[in-house]
């Protein structure tokens, strides 16, 4: 389920960036003239225009047209298409390179089938610079005109009148531009450009390598691209650009969306939190189990199992260490009558003094060791009856039949008396005949039989084998005390204690108030105080 919230989360997202880089529009006219009819051929236009196209179309450009050798009709009307395509686009990028001239102050492209043999010959047979700039006029954010038309010009020589102050500088001139347009010229005014040595003249080399870096704004890229030009020619060529955008960073090429990094740790963030609200030692140890590898909810899953489950302090070869514990004799009803305060003894003290507290961390061991004779040892020697439910479902796990379970006189006897040497011996005895029926030791077991709470099961079993219990075997029934009400000023003075022991808890406390109580109305108080403190 994780996973797949995780998937359609990404999924989402993908579709959003994706939506958003296509909502921008992006369209290009690039043109390379070489094969001029009356003035030669030109040697690396034709490669510099495939490189601005090819560099376009791998930028992700909606649009790239690309037309080489284009005469005066043909490059009239792919202009004319190319106003339409612009149209209400974000971005268009028209990139020209061949020969240009300037005339009576508009700068012209010139097509390859022009003669120009006379000054009149222009606006008939060559393409004026603000019929690119009107084809872009529509553009949102940027509208980029790149010329690259500032080489050594053979027309000149035909030109008379009007042009003649284009004639001392062989170049283009500087070019009005409407808003968020910019125009860049291989070379300022009255410079020209190289084609340079190599496949790509050095504007046009320049201009692959930084115009479409992710996220660069155009401005800075057409520095960056001066700067390389520069250097590549001995300060001999100065690329120029003019024109006006506004405060906003625009890029040809949109940086690329930060990744999703996935964290690493949510996964196991996400089961930690699974195993938290169950709260088990089982629900730490599958946890732990499943997240081998380590780190640091690992290291939180161990602390949180051995707070709830703490471990033995010691062990033998991996197995739990089954000690016996030490019976404690019941405190004498004379001392009841001076309650002590809380135990300030240390931890360790205290869980001397709870029967059960031992048994509990010999339970946890068994848990992480599950060996079959281990846990029916452990069930068999068990004396705390709060235990009892959880052995049962710890056998039950590993296909143990489960121990009997004791009747509530037995528990409330035990409550009542931490000495474990009374019914618990018998209890195990008693096992022992059921294993192993002897007619004659039954009988001999129900005569020495002290534990009053057995004495119906031990009848039961006589009868299973054919004998007959006495009758009467009460005079070695241990004495509990008087059975006649007790009067009204010990039930008060034993009340008043009982209040105490609330107010200040200790088992110790409890437990010899409960084996010394004679008023009875109180006894169901003092067992429930008993097991609140279990």
């Amino acid at each position: 389920m994780r996973k797949l919230r995780l998937s359609v989360l990404s999924f989402l997202l993908f579709a959003f960036v994706v939506g958003d880089a296509q909502a921008m529009r992006r369209v290009a006219l690039v043109i390379g003239n070489a094969k001029y009819e009356h003035a030669g051929v030109l040697a690396n236009t034709l490669n510099d225009a495939h490189a601005i196209a090819a560099l376009l179309r791998s930028s992700g450009f909606d649009s790239v047209d690309e037309r080489i050798d284009m005469g005066v009709v043909a490059i009239k009307r792919a202009v004319r298409d190319f106003t339409a395509v612009a149209s209400n686009a974000d971005i268009a990028v028209i990139y020209y390179s061949g020969h240009g001239i300037e005339a009576g102050g508009v700068n012209y492209l010139i097509p390859v089938d022009a003669k120009l043999a006379d000054s009149l010959d222009v606006e008939d047979e060559t393409l004026p610079l603000d019929r690119l700039v009107l084809a872009t006029s529509g553009v949102k954010s940027l509208s980029l005109i790149i010329l690259d038309a500032c080489r050594e010009n053979p027309f000149l020589h035909n030109l008379e009148g009007p042009v003649t102050r284009a004639v001392t500088s062989h170049t283009l001139t500087e070019q009005a531009t409407s808003a968020n347009t910019l125009i860049a010229y291989a070379a300022k005014a009255g410079s020209l450009s190289f084609d340079g040595v190599g496949r790509n003249s050095p504007f046009t080399t320049a201009l692959v390598k930084h115009i479409a870096e992710p996220g660069l704004d155009i401005r800075i890229a057409l520095g960056k691209v001066r700067d390389d030009v520069l250097e590549a020619t001995g300060r001999r060529q100065e690329p120029y650009v003019y024109g006006s955008l506004g405060g906003a960073s625009v890029s040809l090429v949109p940086a690329p969306e930060p990744a999703v990094v996935a964290d690493p740790l949510a996964g196991a963030a996400a089961d930690y939190a699974d195993a938290e609200r169950v709260g088990s030692p089982e629900a730490w140890r599958a946890f732990i189990a499943a997240h081998r590898e380590g780190g640091f909810y690992v290291e939180l899953a161990r602390a949180q199992l051995n707070r709830v489950a703490p471990q033995p302090a010691s062990s033998h070869a991996g197995a739990p260490t089954l000690t016996a514990q030490t019976p404690q004799p019941s405190p004498s009803p004379s001392r009841v009558a001076a309650l002590p305060s809380p135990d300030p003894a240390p931890t360790s003290a205290r869980v001397e003094a709870d029967p059960c507290a031992a048994e509990r961390a010999r339970l946890s061991a068994l848990r992480n060791t599950t060996s079959p004779d281990a846990v029916a040892a452990f069930a068999k020697d068990m004396s705390c009856a709060a235990l009892r439910p959880q052995v049962v479902r710890l056998m039950e796990s590993l296909g143990l039949n489960s121990p009997p379970t004791p009747t509530p006189t037995m528990t409330r006897l035990a409550a009542r008396n931490p000495d474990t040497s009374g019914c618990e011996g018998e209890t195990r005895e008693l096992e022992r005949l059921r294993a192993a029926p002897d007619p004659a030791a039954a009988k001999a077991f129900y005569q020495r039989l002290v534990c009053a709470a057995l004495r119906p099961q031990v009848q039961r079993l006589m009868e299973s084998l054919g004998e007959i219990a006495p009758a009467n075997n009460a005079q070695r029934a241990p004495k509990l005390g008087p059975t006649a009400a007790e009067d009204a000023a010990a039930c008060a003075t034993e009340s008043g204690e009982l209040s105490q022991l609330r107010a200040n808890p200790s088992r110790t406390a409890a437990l010899a108030f409960a084996a010394g109580l004679r008023c009875r109305a109180l006894k169901p108080q003092a067992e429930r105080l008993l097991e609140s403190l279990d």
